[in-house]
């Protein structure tokens, strides 16, 4: 059975955490053999970030005036 959660929606913190327990799960828990450690500065790359709200230019503010 294969599950996924989205770990996005924690502060940056929460997720290092959330990997380090899952490491220490699968050290206890997985086979020999297959287990893998995760390098986070590569999984930062790969996990969705949040982006900043979008805010549009006034008209005002584009002319100046």
């Amino acid at each position: 059975m294969r599950k996924s959660l989205d770990i996005s929606i924690l502060p940056e913190e929460a997720q290092r955490e959330l990997l380090d327990f899952y490491e220490f799960l699968v050290e206890k828990y997985g086979k020999k053999g297959k287990i893998k450690k995760y390098n986070w500065e590569l999984l930062k790359h790969i996990l969705p970030q949040p982006i900043k709200r979008f805010e549009p230019i006034r008209r005002e503010d584009l002319y100046g005036r």
